[in-house]
């Protein structure tokens, strides 16, 4: 809403990772544009149903893949006219995120 500040639970670091997840048995691929701790953003046309529990994979660099299993907080369809300045895709709020991913996320703040 206007106006009103947005509340997060910890600090989002910009950063781009490939993710590759699963919509209606099918193996699909997206990017996270932004991640935390506590949860990340997929940038992909393949919205999920809010609720939706699901375990995806990010290609953390050529040698690391992390496996994750999160919650779809939000699901956002990109605007046509603004796709590079609001992408659509969904907000993942994770559950119980592996050491090996709060590592990742401490190597970036570094």
């Amino acid at each position: 809403m206007p106006g009103q500040k947005k509340l997060r639970r910890a600090e989002r670091l910009k950063h781009r990772v490939t993710a590759h997840f699963s919509v209606d048995g099918k193996e699909q691929t997206g990017f996270v544009i932004n991640l935390s701790e506590v949860g990340l953003f997929i940038q992909t046309r393949h919205l999920m149903k809010v609720g939706a529990e699901l375990t995806f994979s990010l290609d953390v660099d050529d040698s690391q893949v992390i496996e994750l299993k999160g919650k779809v907080a939000f699901s956002k369809k990109a605007l046509p006219m603004a796709m590079s300045s609001n992408p659509g895709g969904v907000g993942i709020s994770l559950l119980s995120p592996p050491q090996e991913y709060l590592d990742f996320i401490s190597s970036l703040k570094a």
